[in-house]
């Protein structure tokens, strides 16, 4: 699942990442600092919901009592903790079922003859292919009618496993 970040947010997570010792104190610095200075630990990330094409995100955190508490974040500094704690990044079901469909509107936008391309790749191309396109591969060979493509496309998927 693909989820937007602004170039800015990137350069400055690698800057750190590759940089560990800079002066300049980015927000996930700060927020682990907090952390750390309340001998609290990063539990997880959840990006939770999509509100105005903005991705809302939660740190889940334990104290040293071991009580948890949630807090709001942008998703950029959400995965940006995750990153460095390092933590769980976890996205909501209905998140994931949306970039389904998004995904579904592109296939039926840009490739319409899928299923004539598909046939032509044989069975270890189709390996390389990450599980939830090759759902979406089996999804539209059964729309299409196309049985012996969806076999085939199965048949990938579980050699992935």
């Amino acid at each position: 699942m693909c989820i937007p970040i602004e170039m800015l947010a990137v350069r400055t997570f690698f800057r750190s990442i590759l940089n560990p010792n800079h002066p300049e104190q980015l927000v996930h610095d700060v927020i682990l600092n907090i952390v750390s200075e309340f001998e609290a630990k990063v539990m997880e990330v959840l990006i939770y919901d999509l509100k105005d094409d903005l991705y809302l995100a939660k740190m889940l955190i334990q104290d040293a009592e071991g009580k948890e508490h949630f807090i709001e974040m942008e998703s950029s500094d959400a995965f940006a903790v995750a990153l460095k704690a390092p933590c769980h990044v976890y996205v909501a079901k209905k998140l994931l079922e949306l970039h389904i469909q998004n995904r579904l509107h592109w296939y039926d936008a840009y490739a319409p003859n899928l299923c004539e391309q598909l046939q032509e790749i044989d069975l270890n191309s189709l390996v390389k292919y990450p599980e939830d396109e090759l759902s979406l591969f089996i999804q539209k060979a059964i729309e299409a009618e196309e049985f012996e493509l969806a076999e085939k496309i199965s048949k990938a998927l579980k050699k992935k496993k």
